[in-house]
């Protein structure tokens, strides 16, 4: 059974879990960043389970601007055994229906491409390239969704 939620501090072994399975160590979040998004108004972590079981999470922000409404995906992971199944896409769904009228944006790692195609199947567009944002010679690819 496929379920999303919103996570709480209970859940910081499981988002660490999951960060150390899809990410090199450089690009990581911590414990200390878990704590201070989930603390944050403004940010929300959602979690996707199958079967009782964390799989993945997303990473949001969100904030009004001169009376626009602006969200960030600050990142998106599901378990390297559960990936090809679609799970990051229903997550992204589910979130973006939610984000109705507000323009999301997120960076993509260039070498990314499943994620790169996913974000582009979704609708958003790539706008601008940061050099090395990830380390030396690996760059991002910022994307955006105009809701």
């Amino acid at each position: 059974i496929l379920m999303y939620k919103q996570a709480t501090a209970e859940d910081i072994p499981h988002l660490l879990k999951i960060e150390e399975q899809c990410f090199p160590e450089n690009v990581r979040f911590s414990k200390h960043l878990f704590e201070k998004i989930l603390s944050n108004n403004s940010s929300q972590i959602g979690l996707v389970e199958i079967d009782n079981e964390i799989v993945g999470s997303i990473v949001i922000t969100t904030r009004l601007f001169k009376n626009k409404k602006f969200a960030r995906i600050y990142g998106i992971a599901i378990l390297p055994e559960q990936r090809q199944k679609g799970l990051a896409k229903q997550l992204l769904n589910h979130c973006l229906s939610e984000l109705k009228d507000t323009n999301v944006s997120l960076e993509v790692n260039r070498e990314n491409i499943a994620a790169k195609n996913l974000y582009e199947k979704l609708g958003f567009k790539e706008y601008k390239v940061i050099k090395n944002y990830y380390g030396q010679n690996e760059d991002a690819i910022k994307m955006r969704l105009q809701n």
